[in-house]
């Protein structure tokens, strides 16, 4: 979990989008797929110990409703398996043009821990909630809402298209609100400004942003 859900909140950063004003999805397209490698310093060197993907399906209908399906997979590799073993699956859908959330399904297997979490989303009032995981008793709510809640991979590919077309300022706040482990969040991005990063020998171009994250196992509050 911790490994998808840090790639899901940086994915847009890594995208390159312009400040126009059209409000329509664009910032990505069916079939999309991303690649990451995971890495971790081990003194002086770099070591890969596993993987993430991001993909936008081809699939055009939930239910019936038009929708995109996006998916994300996490994996440690096997030769690392013995010390922490990572299988973490996410699949979401979202409706046209305005990227709502529908559902959402997320099987988290890190090391002893598994976790199922499943959301189903009613227009912008309700959300149903069923959290299973191995050390705790299930958990269902529902839970009602007075305006627009995602999933958080869902909320990465509404950023990522809202960027494209959102004039930026500095200190700029965009709201993301979440639900994530079954309760509702108030999130939001910041902008920063522009920066320029040295990494693996090349200089890149960047736009600088500071998140408000949730206290818990992946970040510290704040």
């Amino acid at each position: 979990m911790k490994l998808i859900l840090k790639l899901i909140f940086f994915l847009f950063l890594f995208q390159n989008f312009s400040t126009q004003s059209q409000p329509k999805v664009n910032a990505f397209r069916r079939g999309e797929e991303l690649l990451y490698s995971v890495e971790y310093q081990l003194g002086p060197f770099w070591k890969t110990m596993g993987g993430v993907t991001f993909k936008v399906d081809t699939t055009h209908f939930y239910h019936h409703c038009p929708a995109y399906h996006f998916i994300s997979t996490g994996w440690s590799l096997s030769f690392y398996d013995w010390f922490f073993k990572v299988r973490d699956v996410i699949h979401s859908y979202a409706v046209d043009p305005d990227l709502r959330s529908l559902y959402s399904l997320s099987n988290f297997k890190e090391g002893s821990l598994e976790l199922r979490d499943i959301y189903k989303f009613v227009g912008n009032k309700l959300i149903y909630c069923d959290i299973n995981r191995n050390d705790t008793l299930p958990y269902k709510d529902t839970l009602k809402t007075k305006k627009i809640y995602r999933d958080p991979l869902t909320s990465a590919y509404y950023l990522r298209n809202k960027l494209r077309y959102t004039k930026l300022k500095i200190n700029k706040k965009i709201q993301l609100p979440m639900v994530i482990t079954g309760k509702l969040y108030d999130l939001y991005v910041r902008y920063l400004g522009k920066e320029t990063i040295e990494f693996s020998g090349k200089t890149y171009q960047t736009y600088k942003f500071s998140a408000k994250v949730i206290s818990g196992t992946i970040f510290s509050g704040g």
